[in-house]
């Protein structure tokens, strides 16, 4: 089986038991069935399947949105929210992209992985929109933050 096929069927069986997972897990390597759907979002985005990528962002989104304050991940919400800026990038949606990612980078906790898709989003904006102001602006936005 190659790669693509055994990933594949790797997703398969996660979504196979994730109506069994609960909804939101305790601890750093729990397996909940947010995550599950957060990890589409990724996935989709990497492979780029931009629709498929904002719809599973916008459910992860709903439910982080959704826990009560002792169990919010507030940097796996803002991953899901940069691949949500991701994908709307990719739609031709550069406003809705920056306004999605400075959401995602008003968390209370900007660690390494919300830097790293932030400084990749940046890049795709730039690269597809080079000439839009306000792509510039949350770029020259991005690099002030990141370096506070």
């Amino acid at each position: 089986m190659s790669t693509a096929g055994g990933d594949a069927h790797a997703a398969v069986r996660a979504h196979n038991y994730q109506q069994q997972l609960p909804l939101h897990g305790a601890g750093l390597f729990a397996v909940d069935a947010v995550r599950i759907t957060s990890y589409d979002a990724s996935s989709y985005v990497w492979l780029g399947h931009a629709d498929r990528a904002r719809t599973a962002a916008e459910e992860a989104i709903g439910h982080y949105r959704s826990f009560p304050a002792p169990f919010r991940a507030p940097t796996r919400l803002a991953i899901a929210q940069l691949d949500l800026a991701l994908a709307h990038s990719a739609l031709g949606e550069p406003n809705a992209s920056i306004a999605t990612a400075r959401e995602a980078l008003d968390s209370s906790r900007l660690v390494d992985s919300i830097r790293g898709r932030a400084q990749q989003l940046d890049g795709t904006l730039r690269c597809h929109y080079p000439q839009d102001p306000a792509v510039a602006e949350f770029g020259e936005e991005l690099h002030v933050r990141l370096a506070a």
